[in-house]
């Protein structure tokens, strides 16, 4: 059985979990059509799968995620499987005008500890974080489309479709399946 613990992750945590592989491919993505003033959102197949290499998402690690975890702003969760760093969360908080929002960074679980319920963890982990902080109006999340499972994830754990954005990260037709901005909010 696996032992889940979610926690504010440390530099050392950061640090071990840049020596996992986070690597993935996109088979599927979300598609968001407009008629008549009503948003319908769907899943699609992709044509051609999108392969996201490890090597970035270390760099991303090393060189953006390690300097938050020392900083107020930024809540650095980090998911424990069996007692080992298997991924994490980084979320900031932010104003807006109705209060402070506390706004979801990037998710990543690493390959060999994929469906085992560690990403719902950390999603269950920033919402109690969010409620704890009575000033704190929501929980906001981008992600693109072609973040199928993680954007099903936040669907899963009562988050709503807030909107999107489409050129955002290419200037393509987004119905040629290029990656377009998805909103998400939680509302605490």
């Amino acid at each position: 059985m696996t032992r889940i613990k979610v926690k504010i992750g440390s530099k050392k945590d950061f640090k071990e979990l840049a020596k996992l592989d986070f690597s993935n491919t996109c088979n599927k993505m979300f598609d968001i059509s407009y008629t008549d003033n009503n948003i319908a959102v769907s899943e699609v197949d992709l044509q051609k799968p999108i392969v996201n290499k490890s090597e970035n998402y270390v760099d991303e690690i090393l060189e953006d995620m390690i300097p938050k975890t020392e900083d107020k702003n930024f809540v650095p969760l980090v998911v424990f499987s069996n007692n080992m760093p298997a991924g994490y969360l980084m979320a900031k908080w932010d104003k807006w005008p109705n209060g402070k929002v506390l706004v979801v960074e990037g998710i990543l679980v690493a390959n060999q500890f994929a469906g085992k319920g560690l990403a719902k963890a950390l999603v269950g982990g920033t919402i109690e974080t969010a409620k704890q902080n009575k000033e704190c109006r929501g929980i906001h999340v981008e992600l693109d489309t072609t973040k199928y499972q993680a954007n099903k994830l936040f669907l899963r754990m009562g988050f709503k479709f807030a909107g999107t954005k489409f050129y955002i990260y290419s200037k393509e037709d987004p119905r040629k399946y290029s990656k377009e901005a998805v909103f998400f909010y939680y509302k605490t």
